[in-house]
């Protein structure tokens, strides 16, 4: 049966009241996602007379030691501990009333390097987890052990985190990645990676991963954007195998949010046998008044091995112009302007509408 236990922690000593309270205990922030101001300030939790400081539910399977002269409380086995927005569980908690600080870990098993209820924190829908946390409620900091984390979409993951301010913190060894999988199809790895709450993931000799197999040649440097809506960043590829071509990745690129009125793409594909296409899109915009756009392409398709006695190569290209824009509400002018290789509708283009046009 776990022993659950709501400790209401009362002092009627009005000094040792302000120990706590300059600890940060009574206003606690998550471990590596920001409690927004007005959240903070909207905390109505005040020391009520008599001392009453806060509330925390806490639960172990083994046991719970509360240590009333070291201001300490001990969890064992299959513990918890929720506080305002923040639920943790581990196998074993630490908690020091006095400094704010909290140890969590999980417990080695029978299996060499394996770890069993190893601890997980959820604040605010987001989850991270790791073999050991420690961190502080008052300065904010900490680091996780072997951790992970999810950001809209975006999943990274590290041998340690360390957070250094309320927004920041560096990861060691890390892995970042869009596939969802639990062994990702493909991931960038580097030896030092930078996270910005919301804001982006930096890193520096990052390699690409494409089903653990990677990329010859390394980025010296990288930018992964965080937040939502439009903004510059690297387009993460896609992969595969294709029958003539070889094993792919492709639509790997950049995107470049150059202003609110224009923006780059640049992306290309790269087969294991020797082929690749290059491609870039340059669109400009302005309400009410024009909008238009570049765009080019070109591939070197290589069908067939070196020694193939019937191995062919071909060269495609395409450039493409487009300009709408209205100058009174009866004169409007809308150019479309095509030029391509003879064949590159037929070998390139792959929507039906596309290739069933007459005109170019």
């Amino acid at each position: 049966m776990r022993i659950f236990l709501l400790i209401i922690i009362i002092f009627s000593v009005q000094e040792f009241a302000q120990q706590i309270d300059s600890t940060g205990l009574s206003r606690p922030d998550s471990l590596l996602r920001p409690v927004s101001d007005s959240l903070t300030s909207s905390d109505t939790t005040k020391p009520k007379p008599g001392g009453i400081d806060t509330v925390i539910n806490a639960s172990s399977a083994d046991s719970l030691v509360f240590v009333v002269g070291e201001k300490e409380m001990y969890l064992y086995g299959k513990s918890e501990i929720q506080y305002r927005q923040t639920d943790l569980n581990a196998a074993n908690i630490k908690v020091h009333f006095e400094t704010g600080d909290v140890d969590a870990e999980g417990v080695p098993t029978d299996t060499a390097g394996k770890y069993a209820d190893t601890p997980v924190l959820k604040d605010k829908g987001e989850t991270y987890e790791g073999f050991r946390m420690k961190f502080n409620f008052k300065s904010q900091r900490g680091f996780i052990a072997s951790a992970g984390t999810e950001n809209e979409g975006a999943y990274y993951t590290g041998a340690k985190i360390k957070k250094v301010d309320k927004d920041t913190y560096f990861i060691k060894d890390g892995v970042y990645t869009t596939c969802d999988k639990k062994d990702p199809d493909y991931y960038f790895y580097s030896p030092k990676m930078k996270v910005v709450q919301k804001e982006e993931v930096m890193a520096e000799w990052i390699w690409l991963f494409v089903g653990d197999v990677p990329f010859p040649v390394p980025l010296p440097f990288a930018i992964f954007p965080l937040e939502s809506g439009r903004r510059s960043g690297i387009i993460p590829p896609v992969f595969g195998d294709d029958g003539t071509y070889g094993k792919y990745f492709a639509r790997f690129g950049y995107f470049w949010a150059i202003s609110d009125y224009m923006d780059l793409n640049l992306n290309g594909d790269y087969y294991t046998r020797g082929s690749y296409r290059v491609n870039s899109r340059f669109r400009y915009a302005e309400r009410y008044h024009f909008t238009g756009s570049v765009e080019g392409e070109y591939s070197d398709l290589i069908n067939g091995l070196p020694l193939d006695p019937d191995r062919s190569e071909r060269i495609d290209w395409r450039l493409k112009l487009t300009h709408n824009q209205s100058f009174t509400p009866t004169m409007r002018l809308d150019a479309n302007l095509e030029f391509t290789s003879g064949n590159f509708i037929s070998r390139n283009i792959t929507d039906f509408n596309q290739l069933l046009r007459n005109e170019i």
